[in-house]
């Protein structure tokens, strides 16, 4: 069984490797937004089940007057708590992270769009350029009579 800080690791490399693709000057295999929105998705079931177990340990810890917990198993739920925070805090990490691959992923395809737009206008520029009226066309060919 996976624990929620090799969960949120994994995720995380997965981030790096997203971003690190999408800044890749060689535009082979990029990915789509499909991907970005996968690892949104993953990110909000994590915090979906995380959220509520911090809480609760909260309460438990927070509580003065606590006859479910015993003075010895004390430190074991501070270290609970603890690693939740650390996840939380890892999660945010990771929110930002998401939401800077979205920015770069929206850059990436208006820089392609004006790429494509420059070529088109410059086809067009060429086409409407060039001067048809001087030529001589269809009298290549001598005619003998």
């Amino acid at each position: 069984m996976a624990s929620f800080i090799s969960i949120i690791s994994e995720l995380e490399d997965g981030l790096e490797d997203l971003e690190e693709q999408l800044l890749s000057p060689e535009q082979t295999d990029m990915p789509g937004i499909e991907n970005i929105q996968q690892y949104r998705r993953n990110f909000r079931v994590i915090k979906k089940c995380i959220l509520p177990l911090k809480e609760e340990i909260s309460k438990l810890l927070h509580t003065t007057d606590n006859d479910l917990l015993h003075k010895a198993s004390r430190p074991f739920f501070n270290d609970v708590n603890d690693h939740l925070q650390f996840v939380l805090q890892t999660l945010d990490g990771c929110r930002d992270m998401i939401s800077a691959l979205v920015d770069i992923y929206l850059s990436n395809n208006d820089r392609m769009d004006e790429q494509h737009h420059e070529t088109v206008d410059c086809c067009f520029y060429y086409i409407y350029s060039v001067d048809f009226s001087s030529r001589n066309l269809g009298n290549e060919l001598p005619m003998d009579a």
